[in-house]
C-alpha cells in the first residue's frame, strides 16, 4: 500500500517536456527534427564521428546521446557560481584536515568520519602541496523541481575534459540535428594548463608537468593520450619514475628528465598499500612530496572529500570555511 508522502511525492524532472507534455523552447526545434529525421539516423551520426577519432572507454565505444543536455545562460552562471563555491570550500576542508582540522574542533564535522575514511592519506599530513590545487569532476543530477544537486565531487583521479570536448564536436557536427548556440568549451584546455602549471612547487611558472598513467591498460587511456597531446606534456607510468639527489626523474628516451609535478591519472589513489607499508609508487614520492620538490594534481590524500560520510557535511563546511 502506497503512503500519502509516496503518492505526493513528485516524479522526476523532464528537461525537454513540460509537465503538459509540450517541449520547452530550448527543446522544441531539437525534437521537430528528430521526429523529422529519426532517432537513428541522428545517433548513427554521432557514434561515427566519435568512432573515427576512436574515443573508447576502456574496451568499449564511448556512447553519446545525440541530443545535447541544454543549460541556459543564466543557470549555468548560477551552477558555475555554486560549483566554484563548493570547490573553494572543499580545498579549504582537505587543507584542513591534513593539517589543524580547525573544523573539528569548532564541532562542525566529528573526528570519526576522517580517521574512519579510507581515503585518509597519512603521508598527506606533512605533504607541503596538500590542498592547493585540486581538479573537480563533479556528477550532476536535477531534483524533482529541476534544481541541480551534486551527487559526487570526484576529487581523486577525475576524467571528462577529452571525453567532454569529444562529445560536443560528435553534437555539434551532427547533420540530423539543429545546431543551438552553444558555448565553445574548448578553452577549458588552456585553463587545465594554467591550473597544472600553478601547482608548480618552485613557483618559477615553468615547470616540468607529466601526465601519470598507468598506461594503455587504463580504461581512460584515450583521455590520457589526448590530454598529453592537447598540452604537449609527456605520459609516464608509475615503474618509470626515480628519485636522485631528491628530484623525481622519469625516464625519457634521452635520459632521466626532471619532474616538477605529475598530473595524476593513475589507478593509485594513495600513498600505502592496504596493510599500511608504503607502495612502490609511496617509496618514490613521498619523500620528494613532503620536502616540496614536486607537487602532484590531484594531490593523494584528495579522495577524503569523496567519502560519502563527508558529504553529509558539505553545507556546514561551506558556511565555515567561507
Amino acid at each position: 500500500m502506497n503512503t500519502a508522502r509516496e503518492l505526493e511525492r513528485p516524479g522526476p524532472w523532464n528537461e525537454a517536456l513540460d509537465p503538459g507534455d509540450e517541449a520547452r523552447s530550448a527543446y522544441a526545434e531539437i525534437l521537430d527534427a528528430l521526429e523529422t529525421q529519426g532517432a537513428r539516423s541522428a545517433t548513427a551520426s554521432v557514434d561515427a564521428r566519435l568512432g573515427a577519432i576512436g574515443v573508447t572507454f576502456g574496451a568499449d565505444p564511448y556512447r553519446v546521446d545525440p541530443v545535447p543536455r541544454l543549460i541556459a545562460q543564466d543557470e549555468w552562471r548560477t551552477l558555475a557560481a555554486g560549483l566554484e563555491q563548493r570547490l573553494r570550500a572543499v580545498t579549504a576542508f582537505l587543507a584542513d584536515s591534513y593539517s589543524g582540522r580547525e573544523a573539528v574542533a569548532a564541532g562542525i564535522i566529528p573526528a570519526r568520519v576522517l580517521e574512519e575514511s579510507v581515503y585518509l592519506e597519512p603521508l598527506a599530513e606533512t605533504d607541503t602541496p596538500m590542498g592547493a590545487v585540486l581538479i573537480a569532476g563533479p556528477d550532476l543530477i536535477r531534483g524533482p523541481t529541476g534544481e541541480m544537486l551534486v551527487v559526487e565531487d570526484n576529487l581523486r583521479t577525475p576524467s571528462g575534459l577529452a571525453y567532454a570536448l569529444a562529445a560536443s564536436d560528435a553534437v555539434r557536427s551532427n547533420p540530423y540535428l539543429p545546431r543551438p548556440p552553444l558555448a565553445d568549451p574548448s578553452p577549458a584546455s588552456e585553463q587545465l594548463a594554467a591550473l597544472l602549471r600553478a601547482a608548480d612547487p618552485s613557483g618559477s611558472g615553468d615547470p616540468r608537468v607529466a601526465v601519470l598513467s598507468d598506461g594503455s591498460d587504463s580504461k581512460a587511456w584515450f583521455e590520457h593520450r589526448e590530454v598529453a597531446t592537447m598540452l604537449n606534456l609527456p605520459i609516464v607510468t608509475p615503474r618509470e619514475l626515480h628519485v636522485r639527489d631528491g628530484r623525481v626523474l622519469a625516464e625519457g628516451q634521452k635520459g632521466p628528465v626532471p619532474i616538477d609535478v605529475l598530473y595524476n591519472r593513475s589507478s593509485q589513489e594513495s600513498l600505502r598499500d592496504r596493510d599500511g607499508s608504503l607502495s612502490p609508487l609511496g617509496n618514490v614520492l613521498s619523500e620528494p612530496l613532503n620536502e616540496g620538490r614536486v607537487s602532484c594534481v590531484n594531490p593523494f590524500g584528495s579522495g577524503l572529500a569523496d567519502d560519502k560520510a563527508v558529504h553529509c557535511y558539505i553545507d556546514r563546511l561551506i558556511g565555515f570555511y567561507l
